[in-house]
């Protein structure tokens, strides 16, 4: 009679327990078909609250006295708990011998521990702890809830003790610390990080010290985990399409199921920008310049028709180099890789993925370590040249001097009196001002000492980030604003004209109003004293944005209060607009 159905039964392992030394070898205990909680205890309150993993080792065996051949057996998954918190899976490790502690190891395996974390165990932890303590850097990346870490102690020795621990909830605080060889201050993040189990082992941690350079020798690594999918797994999901007889695709609810309890929790973030802000270093000659800006970002959605390893992307505008990362979950992690400034694309483990990006034409190619689970988006963020100009090195511009324009909050100014002070590397330069406004010393140029206006070309350029001291006296007015002589009637050639007082040298200013003979229109310029001579500086007309002086011109003379007009030809350039740039003409 050949093998049935019936014939095949379920048995029982060593320990049915969820116990270290829980599965074992098989016994001869049916395990009775039908019969409430046959394999699993019922769940307790606290299991629900908290999340519970349960392990059951079982048997298959054929029941029969016939010699007939066994062509093999098949397990499925044939009913779905109504609690959508639950779920059953099934696999095989394929030792008829192995332990729960062995079998919850493969479980652990599809993580795989990868580089080193970018911070140590601080100070030591026993065993039986839910917390651990993390020394990390000022501004460096906290780990994510839900994020698995593995401490390792006496690594590569016959006495190593690992352990993987997942984190359900962490608190940084920032800690002053004290160098105790150069008695400097340095500060460094206290990450504490509440697990989902006890420690199993006691870990050696390290002290904070200022330069980060830890003895792993005695003290405990702490390492980052990557995607490994060492055990595969077998389990049922419900369709949400009706499916027939033939079909080649069926759709399901979802591709994943659970393992092991996840930790959620909710963290309102308010004030937030929609896109990070990033910092840029540019190379500026024997500094760097730190350029900060808001990060351009590119988000493709991961679908389970499009899912894949490699993914192509040509961004505008094109990023900068040092600028750019991408980020995807896999196996609801996050990974992100970065490039390095050179064109390449590289995480802080090569499992995370690799890629290349040309900064020329923005073209990025990015194959990664793992599937992107669908439902998540691959993420681009970088920050681009568009937004600033280099003027260093290679792309300095060629200039013969350095111009500053100076304009006085107080005029006139008494010329000899002013000097100017800069630091210029270890040096202190001076320039000083003659009375008739010349520049000499460390800088060249002049300065109208009626207006206080004028500009000068220094030899040295200032310290990053100094000042430019200016010192001068200047005359106060009797009557602030009151005009001293006014005539409305034209001027002619050859009048002069008596003052109530005898002007301050270089401090008489005399309005005057010019008409243009193309348009009629009258132009308001100024006339200043300068050592005895009347001149009409370069200046744009008062009154009007479409006249101006161009070069100096001297028209009288200036004796005591005695002020003589030898012309009134004053040379005035008028831009005529012609509707996509400008023309001029002497008027």
């Amino acid at each position: 009679m050949p093998i049935q159905e019936q014939n095949i039964k379920f048995l029982k392992s060593q320990v049915m327990g969820d116990v270290p030394e829980g599965g074992g070898a098989a016994t001869g205990t049916e395990i009775p078909d039908g019969v409430m909680n046959n394999v699993f205890e019922d769940i307790s309150d606290l299991d629900r609250a908290m999340g519970r993993f349960n392990l059951r080792k079982l048997f298959l065996a054929v029941r029969t006295l016939s010699t007939d051949l066994f062509g093999g057996a098949k397990t499925v998954v044939t009913a779905l708990p109504e609690d959508g918190a639950i779920g059953y899976t099934l696999f095989s490790t394929n030792d008829p011998f192995d332990t729960r502690e062995q079998a919850a190891s493969r479980v652990e395996a599809y993580l795989f521990k990868g580089p080193m974390w970018h911070g140590a165990l601080y100070e030591n932890h026993i065993e039986g702890m839910r917390q651990i303590r993390v020394i990390q850097r000022e501004g460096s990346e906290l780990p994510p809830r839900g994020r698995t870490l593995t401490l390792v102690q006496n690594e590569g020795l016959p006495d190593e003790k690992e352990q993987y621990v997942r984190i359900t909830e962490v608190e940084a605080t920032l800690r002053v610390f004290t160098d105790p060889s150069s008695g400097k201050d340095f500060v460094r993040l206290i990450v504490s990080m509440d697990l989902s189990d006890a420690l199993r082992f006691d870990f050696s941690g390290h002290t904070p010290n200022i330069g980060d350079n830890y003895n792993y020798t005695n003290g405990a690594r702490l390492r980052d985990t990557t995607v490994a999918d060492a055990t595969r797994y077998f389990g049922a999901q419900k369709t949400v399409a009706a499916a027939g007889i033939g079909d080649k695709t069926i759709r399901t609810q979802s591709m994943f199921t659970q393992l092991v309890p996840a930790a959620q929790s909710e963290e309102p973030l308010a004030n937030q920008p929609l896109n990070p802000s990033l910092i840029q270093t540019i190379e500026a000659g024997a500094r760097t310049v730190e350029v900060p800006q808001q990060a351009h970002t590119l988000a493709r959605d991961v679908t389970p028709e499009n899912r894949r390893y490699n993914w192509i992307e040509t961004l505008a505008p094109v990023p900068g180099p040092g600028a750019y990362s991408i980020s995807y979950m896999a196996q609801g992690n996050w990974y992100t890789l970065v490039d390095d400034g050179e064109g390449v694309i590289s995480g802080s483990d090569p499992g995370f993925g690799s890629g290349t990006i040309d900064y020329v034409t923005g073209n990025t190619s990015v194959t990664l370590g793992a599937l992107p689970d669908a439902g998540s988006q691959i993420i681009h963020i970088y920050g681009s040249r568009v937004h600033y100009e280099v003027r260093s090195g290679a792309d300095s511009l060629a200039v013969d001097r350095v111009a500053v324009p100076i304009n006085l909050n107080h005029n006139p100014v008494i010329a000899s009196s002013l000097s100017m002070t800069w630091p210029a590397g270890a040096d202190t330069l001076t320039a000083t001002v003659d009375a008739t406004g010349t520049v000499t010393g460390a800088a060249t140029g002049h300065i109208d000492p009626g207006s206080g206006e004028g500009e000068i070309y220094l030899t040295r350029l200032p310290n990053r980030g100094s000042d430019l001291a200016i010192s001068y006296n200047w005359y106060e007015a009797d009557d602030p604003g009151q005009s001293v002589y006014k005539r409305d009637q034209p001027v002619p050639t050859g009048s002069t004209i008596t003052l109530p007082d005898i002007p301050k040298p270089d401090s008489l200013a005399l309005e005057l109003t010019v008409t243009d003979p193309k348009s009629r229109a009258d132009i308001t310029v100024i006339a200043r004293d300068k050592a005895g001579i009347l001149t009409v500086p370069p200046q744009l007309a008062k009154n009007s944005s479409y006249h101006q002086v161009e070069t100096e011109q001297a028209i009288g003379t200036v004796n005591g209060a005695t002020v003589t007009i030898s012309t009134m030809d004053i040379q005035v350039k008028r831009n005529i607009w012609l509707g996509f740039g400008y023309a001029s003409a002497s008027a």
